[in-house]
């Protein structure tokens, strides 16, 4: 009678880590406008989204790298003190607001382009709200790098437990995906035109972007 396997599992958590350095700078940047009705608003908008859209082509930045948003409409309140000292809600009129969102591709390239960009946005006699942000070109590749290094700790991981149990690891029949992680440096800040005279020079420290992949595997052992 021939004796039967007894078949194990032994669960590993496996966690990959990847960075590298940002080739791609991404700066949304935000036009808005209050007015009494929001024909007046969006008339404004759209003019200052036209001389944006030139002064970014005049600047270096391919048209293709350009990108509009959909337009937003509502009403707009701010807090005023009233004669009791209280913040009290008042109405200012109708808000338009579109954002422009540019893509600077080839971050080392195209670095001097951001910096003069950043130094000069105010011009537009907005108060403008930037978000810069670091990306990488290739970010499918590096992903999957991401998984390979973590499945890569969970099976070494896996294989020290298999041996120090004195057991024989067979093969992964499952594999979960537990969290997924993307760190990357980025700056906000809230430039306003009549500072300009008190401009300072940008400077845009390249950033790095860090990706993390934790995974749960289930190797059978025998």
């Amino acid at each position: 009678m021939e004796k039967s396997m007894q078949m194990g599992v032994i669960t590993v958590e496996g966690i990959g880590y990847f960075e590298c350095e940002a080739n791609i700078i991404k700066i949304d940047i935000e036009i808005f406008d209050v007015k009494k009705t929001i024909k007046e608003a969006q008339n404004i908008v759209n003019k200052k989204i036209s001389e944006l859209i030139t002064f970014l082509t005049e600047n270096g930045v391919n048209s293709k790298d350009i990108h509009t948003t959909s337009i937003n409409f509502g009403k707009h309140y701010e807090y005023e003190e009233n004669e009791h000292g209280r913040d009290v809600r008042k109405y200012k009129g109708q808000k338009v607001s579109q954002n422009i969102i540019v893509f600077l591709m080839d971050l080392n390239d195209n670095l001097k382009i951001a910096i003069n960009l950043l130094d000069n946005i105010t011009e537009f006699n907005e108060t403008l709200d930037l978000n810069v942000e670091f990306k990488i070109k290739d970010d499918i590749e590096t992903t999957a790098k991401c998984r390979e290094l973590a499945y890569r700790n969970a099976l070494e991981k896996a294989q020290k437990y298999a041996e120090w149990a004195n057991l024989k690891l067979i093969k992964a029949i499952k594999i979960s995906e537990k969290e997924f992680d993307e760190d990357y440096d980025t700056r906000r800040m809230m430039l306003c035109a009549p500072s300009m005279q008190d401009r300072y020079d940008t400077n845009i420290p390249i950033g790095k972007i860090s990706k993390t992949v934790k995974i749960f595997v289930d190797f059978i052992t025998e």
